[in-house]
């Protein structure tokens, strides 16, 4: 046998041991990307006898199928080349923190619904819904129906100033913002939005969404849009604000304050203002949390909690001494406290 032909073997017995790691990143030739279709074939079954994505989330049996959860898997790792940080630190206890932070987001925000188009979900309502909203360019969208921003894809990308952004990163150009239904076009597209918004830097905080009991969000955007410091209208208060801050979910689990800071950054006006009534509600801040917890638990990993009650969930302060995860195993949810 020939010198060159015994290297070649050599080289492919190689990256068969690297298993999950085999996937080489075209945006950064000098880091491997993550394979999560091997990374999750080797979670045991569960009682029920699911493995994989399924014994992870355990509503999905029955409604999403193995070839489903595998074309899902294979879409994320094709995506996930051009993000090879993604859940793929070294740490593996941090990288699972990560992915189960990821699942629990993006099951509240479409469901994992593939009856509505999942993973490729577009926004309830729309395209005959009020899109201007989400295009800084104001009545533009009304002239060019193409130009209709509304959320896309498993994490729901939003508004032509992250279409823009996005296209740039993973097409090198402009594409979307000229006709955004192209995500939609491609499931290994629609996982790439979802990761470039995670992997991304985002902007949080700010004055907390409207509710029954405190209806003053739009006037205290125009009176005071620093904060409740030196703000003369009295109804514009602390309780009622959320400090400024930069940072990604990435960021948030590896090197941040975990999963209280994720759903800051995700949904944090609604869910972690000081004053907020969607606290408890189903599908906020408990049920975020709850669902976090259980999928580690799924994985048979440690929740990165040092106490259960109360449960240490930082940088979203109704959140802070007020969550009971103790009885996580007995019940599968938290409570609020």
């Amino acid at each position: 046998m020939k010198t060159h032909q015994i290297y070649l073997i050599f080289i492919s017995l190689i990256l068969l041991l690297l298993g999950s790691y085999i996937i080489i990143s075209s945006n950064h030739p000098n880091k491997t990307s993550r394979d999560f279709k091997a990374w999750l074939s080797t979670i045991p079954p569960n009682p029920w006898g699911d493995t994989s994505l399924r014994a992870l989330i355990r509503n999905l049996n029955g409604v999403v199928t193995v070839q489903q959860q595998d074309s899902w898997l294979e879409s994320i790792t094709e995506a996930a080349k051009s993000f090879p940080d993604f859940c793929n630190s070294g740490d593996e206890a941090k990288d699972k923190q990560e992915f189960s932070a990821f699942l629990t987001i993006i099951g509240y925000e479409t469901s994992f619904n593939s009856a509505n188009g999942f993973p490729c979900t577009i926004e309830n309502g729309c395209p005959n819904c009020d899109v201007c909203s989400y295009n800084s360019l104001g009545k533009e969208c009304l002239e060019d129906d193409l130009k209709q921003y509304f959320g896309r894809g498993p994490l729901q990308l939003s508004w032509n100033y992250n279409y823009g952004p996005f296209s740039q990163y993973y097409f090198q150009d402009d594409r979307l913002l000229s006709n955004p239904n192209i995500l939609t076009t491609n499931q290994t597209y629609c996982w790439a939005s979802a990761i470039w918004f995670w992997m991304t830097k985002q902007n949080y905080g700010g004055w907390c969404m409207p509710q029954v009991a405190w209806p003053g969000k739009n006037q205290c955007d125009l009176d005071c849009p620093n904060g409740p410091s030196s703000c003369k209208n009295s109804q514009c208060t602390s309780n009622h604000w959320m400090e400024l801050q930069n940072a990604s979910c990435h960021d948030a689990i590896h090197t941040g304050n975990g999963i209280g800071q994720v759903i800051n950054i995700i949904n944090g006006l609604y869910d972690c203002c000081p004053s907020s009534t969607y606290f408890a509600q189903g599908g906020h801040t408990i049920d975020r949390i709850s669902s976090f917890v259980q999928i580690l638990e799924n994985w048979n990993e440690p929740i990165p909690f040092k106490v259960l009650n109360p449960a240490p969930i930082y940088d979203c302060p109704i959140a802070l001494n007020h969550v009971n995860c103790q009885n996580i195993e007995q019940t599968g949810s938290c409570r609020a406290m």
